[in-house]
């Protein structure tokens, strides 16, 4: 797994191109999307709690910061 790559998803196109994702190029963009994933890597590579973890990006004092303080408190 190339540890500096991320791959994002079709979220992030909806926002580069101003919400005008259509239904026909949809499906060239889920092929672009698998063809990135069959040669960089499978999408457990980039979202795996533990190596998130190993990499710092969630912390428990991240993950605490997101709670609601009624769950904080029990």
């Amino acid at each position: 797994m190339a540890s500096s790559l991320f791959f994002v998803g079709e979220w992030a196109l909806q926002t580069l191109y101003s919400n005008t994702v259509t239904y026909a190029n949809r499906k060239d963009l889920f092929d672009t999307l698998l063809d990135a994933w069959s040669y960089y890597g499978i999408p457990k590579d980039y979202w795996s709690y533990k190596l998130l973890i190993d990499a710092g990006v969630i912390t428990k004092a991240r993950s605490l910061s997101l709670m609601p303080s009624t769950a904080r408190e029990a």
